[in-house]
């Protein structure tokens, strides 16, 4: 990214950290040799004492995700928290993205009772339809597979399914393939490969995901 040496010596390398004031709370953010994980708190840093608006939640939700594919769990983990907590005043639309996003986070790293309690939290209204719905279904039933719950497991599967099937939603396809995850950790491959094609056959986000 333009402003930063990636090709830096590593004797050079410093850590980097930002305290951020914010509404009377404080927003730490640490970063060793990664200096585009703290970008996001740097631009908040930069933006003083302004509202969670002057501040574009896309940017920091796509560099939080960017750290998350790229393997930088307990960065983006920290971060996505630590936004939920900043966007969730003005910006309920995204606090509930940067809430699913923290929960997707902590079941990759193996935190599925954290991922559950966040997911079903009573003090949280989650929405009933549409993607965040489907995204909370699917992460609810992957958490409780991964603690070897599987009836709450399939019943969140089930909900996910006919939400996406009612929508026909983009996540079709993130529904076969966290179902054929699923059918993989429980070492039903054999019999798991069979229906999927039959049963997903035509749903938009399907194609490549089975042979």
């Amino acid at each position: 990214m333009a402003g930063w040496d990636s090709d830096r010596k590593p004797e050079k390398r410093i850590f980097f950290m930002f305290a951020v004031r914010w509404r009377g709370r404080s927003l730490f953010c640490w970063s060793q040799n990664s200096p585009i994980l703290a970008i996001p708190f740097l631009v908040m840093t930069l933006a003083g004492c302004r509202s969670p608006a002057t501040v574009d939640p896309a940017a920091v939700y796509e560099s939080i995700h960017n750290d998350f594919l790229h393997g930088h769990l307990p960065a983006a983990q920290r971060n996505a928290e630590k936004a939920v907590e900043t966007f969730s005043a003005g910006e309920a639309n995204w606090a509930m993205r940067f809430r699913l996003l923290d929960a997707e986070i902590l079941t990759r790293q193996g935190r599925q009772p954290e991922a559950i309690a966040l997911l079903n939290n009573p003090m949280v209204t989650y929405p009933t339809s549409g993607d965040p719905a489907i995204k909370r279904a699917l992460l609810c039933g992957l958490a409780y597979a991964k603690l070897g719950q599987d009836g709450k497991s399939d019943a969140e599967l089930r909900k996910a399914e006919q939400l996406s099937d009612a929508s026909s939603s983009a996540l079709n396809g993130e529904v076969l393939q966290t179902e054929a995850i699923i059918q993989i950790r429980r070492n039903h491959l054999p019999e798991g490969c069979g229906p999927f094609p039959k049963k997903f056959a035509g749903r938009p986000g399907s194609a490549g995901l089975i042979p």
